[in-house]
């Protein structure tokens, strides 16, 4: 997947093409996608979620943004934030959209190390 062009990794549809961001648990992500990097659009999702052993329903829920946001012009930066149990490394995110999930961490042991490397991944971007 590149960073410039990200797509389904099971159908190919670009990212930006993408009707709307699907999230998953962790423990769901990697259920189907022992792999755990890459991207899979929510029909794509479904689909091999659909192949599991005792899945029988998925349940949707919209988070829906109060008022409705313009697109977003802020600068692709890296960042690492809190997610489930540990924490992601994100390119794009900001307030106004989720952007691209490139990594999940267990722990962060040696945090002024992480955030120099942000700093030079952030300046090079």
């Amino acid at each position: 997947m590149s960073k410039a062009n990200p797509k389904c990794m099971d159908c190919g549809k670009p990212y930006k093409d993408f009707p709307l961001d699907t999230v998953l648990p962790n423990d769901q992500w990697r259920a189907i996608n022992p792999q755990i990097g890459g991207l899979l659009c929510a029909n794509c999702i479904v689909a091999r979620g659909a192949k599991l052993p005792h899945v029988i329903v998925a349940n949707l829920s919209f988070d829906i943004a109060t008022p409705p946001f313009s697109p977003c012009n802020c600068p692709n930066r890296y960042s690492i934030e809190p997610h489930g149990n540990g924490y992601a490394l994100y390119l794009g995110r900001c307030g106004h959209r989720h952007g691209y999930t490139l990594a999940n961490l267990s722990e962060l042991s040696d945090e002024p190390r992480l955030n120099g490397m942000l700093r030079q991944l952030n300046a090079s971007a």
